[in-house]
């Protein structure tokens, strides 16, 4: 795939924002081994979740989602979630679960994957 112009500087973004915000939290996927990664994740009103949209049909995408984990694609290539796998934010106060909702398929820069609580 041919690379725009701006790609170099959005990885460099994506990497400075990361530097700050990241945190550790281990992946589980059904029948592998649980990995560890640093990514974004938001919880709550931080998760920037407009619950107030008109369409049903983002409406119905949204029911449930309680936060987000934004994973930098650049770093860490080849990576996915798939419905069902378990997220766990090891750096919070009770290391709290999350399973998988879906993920954002229409972003480049980012894999923007939706949690909800357990």
């Amino acid at each position: 795939m041919l690379a725009a112009r701006y790609h170099a500087l959005r990885d460099r973004t994506v990497r400075a924002v990361d530097r700050v915000l990241a945190e550790p939290v281990k992946i589980v996927k059904a029948g592998n081994p649980p990995f560890e990664i640093e990514a974004t994740l938001r919880t709550g009103d931080q998760a920037g979740i407009d619950r107030s949209a008109r369409s049903q049909a983002f409406q119905s995408t949204m029911v449930g989602v309680s936060a987000r984990l934004h994973v930098d694609g650049a770093a860490y290539p080849g990576f996915s979630l798939s419905k069902g796998d378990r997220v766990q934010a090891i750096a919070r106060r009770g290391a709290p679960w999350f399973e998988v909702l879906n993920t954002d398929p229409r972003q480049t820069a980012r894999i923007i994957v939706n949690l909800t609580e357990g």
